[in-house]
């Protein structure tokens, strides 16, 4: 097991703010990695900078994510905006960039869900997309990790047991967020963990635990929250799992991330 963070929000990775001092606080709590925001379409010298402030930093790239997505449709159009083929190769950019920064790893976004296209149409047409797509991830040494996105069809469970049905290669993965999970009423972390299929499939977690509030959902460090996560963490060991495990930060005390990297360690053992 190998502990990382995402600072989302507070650290723009395209233009360079703030890098330099989250890869030292990164390292002063004893983190082993680093997880990059960024895709391709960013300013080549910003991307060249960024690479060579990592290259020195003594940081492993956990895990390059990026926001593209196996399926993205037009409301207006009811259809979907751009083919298969093209979304490949858009995907295929990132694929590159991932093994610039020498991970293993690229998140992936599935689908957004919309009414105006069917669901039974967004999981063909994200199947066929990853299809593509790790064919040329595999050429490269990649895994794609496509994450239960709060704002994607992937938030249900269903989908990835619906999508790795017809995925079966190892070389696509989950990128299981336990935070997220919860996003949809009735469902937790626990109910992918004791999914026979999709728990085997888990190439990068998430781990993030939260409080209801009145102003809504607060990050919290992993020991204070709605979730038990270390019950989770057991259960992810019995899996199998010996990978990433990433804390997602967006601005709240860094001594909540502290407490969730000892805590973490103390669990994992």
């Amino acid at each position: 097991m190998k502990l990382t963070s995402l600072p989302y929000e507070v650290v723009d990775f395209r233009e360079g703010r703030f890098v330099e001092e989250w890869i030292a606080f990164a390292k002063s709590i004893g983190l082993d990695g680093l997880e990059l925001l960024i895709d391709s379409e960013a300013d080549p010298a910003r991307i060249d900078r960024l690479r060579d402030l990592v290259a020195n930093s003594g940081l492993e790239v956990s895990m390059l994510t990026s926001n593209r997505e196996l399926v993205w449709p037009i409301w207006s159009w009811r259809r979907l905006a751009t083919s298969a083929a093209q979304t490949v190769e858009r995907i295929r950019a990132e694929i590159l960039l991932a093994k610039s920064f020498g991970t293993e790893l690229l998140r992936l976004r599935p689908a957004p869900g919309w009414d105006e296209i069917s669901y039974a149409c967004i999981l063909d047409r994200a199947v066929n997309v990853a299809i593509d797509a790790a064919e040329i991830a595999r050429e490269h040494g990649i895994i794609l990790a496509l994450e239960n996105h709060p704002l994607d069809v992937s938030v249900k469970r269903r989908f990835f047991d619906d999508f790795f049905a017809r995925v079966t290669w190892e070389d696509v993965g989950i990128n299981l967020d336990f935070k997220n999970a919860s996003r949809v009423e009735g469902q937790t972390a626990w109910d992918f963990l004791n999914d026979e299929v999709i728990a085997p499939r888990i190439c990068y977690v998430h781990v993030r635990n939260y409080q209801v509030t009145r102003d809504g959902w607060r990050e919290s460090s992993v020991d204070q929250g709605e979730l038990d996560v270390p019950a989770l963490l057991h259960k992810l060991m019995w899996t199998g799992y010996d990978g990433w495990l990433s804390f997602e930060y967006s601005g709240e005390s860094l001594e909540e991330i502290e407490k969730s990297v000892r805590r973490i360690r103390e669990v994992w053992g």
